[in-house]
């Protein structure tokens, strides 16, 4: 065979249809191409380590990357009908909690020159306990925990406006008595 075959096809089920190597040296060179049963490209991975999705990709699993996405939105899903369990929250222990954790910037090892800001994994784990192990912080989590200290703070500024309010109507009812006797 003078390359390699166009198609490499698979009729059973959970058998890869193709498994390939690509040496060109000038990336991003396509590695592998997947198709659908139309013969249309659905998605393209290069010796690059970039993954495009053409038409529409769906796995039932985990996607893995060692990079950047870039992608015009992400919908997490949040349906009530998929969860279980549901226990309320103290939104101002969030907050304590979240004012307390350190907040770095800082870069990955292997782009010096690209600068992040947020807490650590092993400090998120620590303050919140919620993912399994202390490498990654979740967004759904840290989405929820934001929300959660926001409506914290609502609840502290509100029950300290109510609080200024009381004592600044007794300080005018006072004023009031005072201008009153002169």
């Amino acid at each position: 065979m003078a390359g390699p075959p166009e198609y490499l096809e698979s009729n059973q089920q959970n058998v890869a249809a193709l498994n390939v190597t690509n040496f060109a040296t000038v990336p991003p060179a396509p590695l592998i191409n997947g198709y659908n049963p139309q013969r249309n490209i659905v998605f393209q991975v290069t010796n690059y380590g970039q993954a495009w999705a053409l038409y529409g990709f769906y796995t039932p699993g985990d996607i893995f990357a060692e990079g950047d996405i870039f992608s015009r939105g992400v919908k997490l899903t949040s349906d009530k009908n998929t969860k279980e369990n549901f226990s309320d929250v103290s939104t101002l222990q969030i907050l304590d909690k979240l004012a307390s954790m350190p907040i770095y910037t800082w870069n990955y090892k292997d782009e010096p020159s690209v600068r992040h800001i947020g807490p650590t994994a092993q400090d998120f784990q620590a303050a919140f306990e919620l993912n399994k192990d202390d490498t990654y912080i979740s967004s759904i989590d840290a989405q929820g925990i934001a929300l959660a200290a926001i409506q914290g703070l609502n609840e502290k500024l509100k029950a300290e406006n109510a609080e200024l309010h009381a004592k600044l109507a007794k300080l005018e009812a006072r004023l009031s008595a005072l201008e009153s006797k002169s």
